[in-house]
């Protein structure tokens, strides 16, 4: 139940009952999350003279490579492409405080080479479905 939440955009799961402390550091969480990325975008725009759309433009360009060449090498059956894309893609997930991302591609980095073919287009769905969402929710902030 609380994959098929996540995978539908949710930010959070909560299962009754629960008190008002746990609703609090949810929120709190998700919150900080959000202003993670917020920063990142701020601090790159004052360290490279650019604004903070450019800097978000930017990092969903190179979020966009990161998932064509997931695609591109799971259609070549490249693993060792994958594995790389992997590596960059935790970089990006991390930059902006994605976390949830962030562990998806390390796993996809790890076990790019070991992983049944099943495995890895499941965990490569995984991958696309939160990069999806890092989008959306990058897009939902910049009109906020």
């Amino acid at each position: 139940m609380q994959q098929r939440c996540r995978d539908a955009g949710m930010d959070g799961f909560m299962v009754k009952p629960f008190d008002a402390d746990q609703l609090r550091r949810t929120l709190e969480r998700i919150s900080a999350d959000r202003a993670a990325s917020r920063r990142a975008f701020t601090l790159y725009a004052q360290g490279a003279g650019r604004s903070e759309a450019e800097a978000q433009s930017r990092f969903l360009s190179a979020l966009e490579l990161e998932v064509a060449t997931i695609r591109r090498a799971e259609n070549q059956g490249d693993r060792e492409s994958l594995r790389g894309a992997g590596h960059r893609l935790r970089s990006l997930a991390a930059l902006v405080g994605a976390r949830e991302l962030n562990a998806a591609a390390a796993r996809l980095q790890d076990e790019a080479l070991k992983l049944g073919s099943s495995d890895l287009a499941a965990l490569i769905d995984e991958v696309m479905i939160l990069a999806d969402r890092l989008r959306s929710d990058l897009a939902a902030d910049a009109t906020a």
